[in-house]
Parts: structure tokens; C-alpha cells; sequence
């Protein structure tokens, strides 16, 4: 769930109070994602508790790639150069379009 905390100022005190969204993000459509020079999925990570999904990550690190397949396991986790990265197998693999990713 995506938080906003503002800060409250009385006087010489201020506190911070945390604001929740009125919309749960679970009745949104899901939006999906790819992310490339993906490390250990920090990025996804952020996107994920934003209400994405991400459908494919690729990072050359064997490490970096293991890592992002233990953080998230419903993704597909590629440990190759990005140069040999083809868009059209990806695409065919996943069943999409050109144009259905949203990031």
C-alpha cells in the first residue's frame, strides 16, 4: 500500500501523521513491468509495493540475478548480457504485445 506522511506543525512542535489512500490498490488494474540491469530488484521492489508486477528482470551478475529471483519469485529472473536480450522472445515467452508493457 502506497503511504504519504505530512508533517503537523503547532507551534514550536511539530509530528508527523500518516495519511492512507481512500483506494486500495488491489481494486486498480495491475500494471506490468520489465527491469532491465535489474541487481538484486530494488526498483522492482518499489514498483511491486506501488501495485505493479513485473513479468521479467535481466541482469548480468550471477549473484545480482539469484538475489532477484529470491526476492521475487514470480518473475522471470535472466542472467545474461543485456546486449543478447531479444524483445521479441521476451515478448513471445511472456505472451505479450509490443506496447503492453506499462514500464
Amino acid at each position: 500500500m502506497v503511504e504519504v506522511i505530512r508533517t503537523l506543525s503547532k507551534k514550536k512542535h511539530a509530528r508527523l501523521e500518516l495519511i492512507r489512500p481512500n483506494v486500495s490498490l488491489r481494486s486498480k488494474p495491475i500494471l506490468y513491468t520489465i527491469d532491465l540491469f535489474s541487481g538484486a530488484g530494488g526498483i522492482t521492489e518499489g514498483f511491486r509495493q506501488a501495485g505493479y508486477e513485473c513479468l521479467y528482470a535481466n541482469d548480468s551478475g550471477p549473484e545480482a540475478i539469484q538475489t532477484f529471483a529470491l526476492n521475487h519469485p514470480e518473475s522471470w529472473a535472466d542472467c545474461k548480457d543485456v546486449e543478447k536480450v531479444r524483445p521479441r522472445d521476451i515478448r513471445g515467452r511472456l505472451g505479450i504485445a509490443k506496447g503492453e508493457l506499462d514500464v
